[in-house]
């Protein structure tokens, strides 16, 4: 196993990882009710995002198998030639998307904890995901970076 794939995978089963265990916490410790922070500008508590989506009707095999190809043709389409840092940025996008759809499968719906006033609801799976991208789009960018995140050593 190449340098790359490990570090891919390495963060995407640790952003899976803190995204199931901060659900958990949520779910276990605030039962329901909302902690406040700055006044009610940001707060912490159990939003379900109550979006029926079918999956959880879906047989787990189907979905593992997927999620299998997926690590599988990214090996075979080339992880192994891209740069460490957007391997991480893919694995925090992989991670976070996968957070999301466990969510789906095994509940219905997404649990969001996050809460910033009256504008947006999200968990850490989402941050993971829009971190991902950043984290891509800086390496896309970054004029020291190697043409196009591809490292052609």
């Amino acid at each position: 196993m190449n340098r790359q794939f490990f570090i891919l995978v390495t963060a995407m089963i640790a952003s899976f990882g803190v995204d199931r265990f901060s659900k958990f916490l949520i779910l276990s410790f605030l039962d329901g009710q909302r902690v406040f922070f700055w006044g009610k500008t940001f707060f912490f508590g159990y939003i379900p995002t109550e979006i029926h989506t079918g999956l959880s009707e879906l047989p787990l095999y189907i979905v593992v198998s997927i999620f299998i190809f997926i690590i599988i043709g990214l090996w075979v389409v080339g992880v192994r030639k891209l740069q460490p840092t957007r391997a991480v940025g893919f694995g925090l996008i992989l991670g976070g998307g996968a957070g999301n759809i466990f969510d789906r499968i095994s509940v219905d719906h997404v649990i969001d904890w996050i809460g910033v006033a009256h504008v947006f609801v999200c968990n850490l799976a989402d941050v993971m995901i829009v971190g991902g991208i950043i984290i891509c789009l800086y390496t896309f960018y970054d004029r020291t970076s190697t043409f196009r995140g591809i490292d052609r050593t």
